[in-house]
C-alpha cells in the first residue's frame, strides 16, 4: 500500500506533486485506461503551495494523456515575485491576462516565425494588474478570472465545460490553506488553525 504520510513539518510541494501524480496517475487513470491507451483523455492539476519554512509559494503541473505522464514538471519556482498559472479552458484568460489569443500564435507559427520568438513578442504587452496586491485583492482577482473564463465558454460554440459554482481557496504561509467558496455547507471548523495543519 502507497505511503501517502505527508509530515506537516518537513515536506515539499514537489512531494506532494509526486504522491499526487502517483495516486491520479498510478492508481486511477493507467488502470481505468490501460486497454485504450491511445484514446485515454487529457487529463491534468496543477499543484500549488509552500514548502516547509519557505516564504515563497511555487507550483507543480501534472498532465497525463494517452496513457501518459511524466514526472511533475515545475511551473514557478519558489522564488520572490508573483505568477498567474492557469489549465483548461485557457483562451479566455490568454486573450486578458497575456494579451493575445491562441489564433494569433498559431498564425505567427505558420507563416514562420519560431514559437518561442512569437509568444515572447506577443507577450511584450504591459501586463493587466500590478504584482503588489493584498490577499483579498487576489482572491477577487481569481474570481474575477473565473466569472471571465465562464462566460466566455458559456458564449462560444461547444459545450460550456466550464461554468458556476467553482470551488476556492486561498494559501498563505501565516494562515495556511482556507476555503474562500465551497459548493457544499461545511462545518466553520474547516477554517480554524487546528483544521488547517496538515494531516
Amino acid at each position: 500500500m502507497p505511503d501517502w504520510n505527508v509530515d506537516p513539518g518537513h515536506y515539499s510541494v514537489e512531494e506532494i506533486a509526486i504522491k499526487m501524480r502517483k495516486y491520479f496517475f498510478e492508481e486511477l487513470y493507467a488502470p481505468q485506461f490501460a486497454a485504450s491507451a491511445a484514446t485515454a483523455p487529457l487529463m491534468g492539476f496543477l499543484v500549488g503551495g509552500f514548502s516547509s519554512g519557505e516564504r515563497n509559494a511555487e507550483v507543480w503541473e501534472i498532465q497525463m494523456d494517452k496513457g501518459k505522464c511524466d514526472t511533475p514538471r515545475q511551473m514557478a519556482a519558489a522564488t520572490p515575485g508573483w505568477a498567474i498559472q492557469w489549465q483548461g479552458e485557457g483562451e479566455a484568460l490568454t486573450r486578458l491576462v497575456r494579451g493575445w489569443s491562441a489564433d494569433a500564435l498559431n498564425k505567427l507559427v505558420a507563416a514562420g516565425m519560431d514559437r518561442s520568438t512569437a509568444e515572447t513578442l506577443l507577450d511584450s504587452v504591459r501586463p493587466m494588474m500590478s504584482e503588489l496586491l493584498p490577499i483579498q485583492d487576489a482572491i477577487d482577482l481569481v474570481h474575477y478570472l473565473i466569472d471571465v473564463t465562464c462566460g466566455f465558454v458559456r458564449f462560444s460554440p461547444g459545450n460550456a465545460t466550464v461554468a458556476q459554482p467553482i470551488d476556492s481557496a486561498a494559501i498563505t504561509p501565516h494562515e495556511g490553506f482556507r476555503w474562500i467558496r465551497r459548493k457544499h455547507y461545511y462545518s466553520a471548523t474547516l477554517n480554524t488553525p487546528s483544521a488547517r495543519e496538515l494531516p
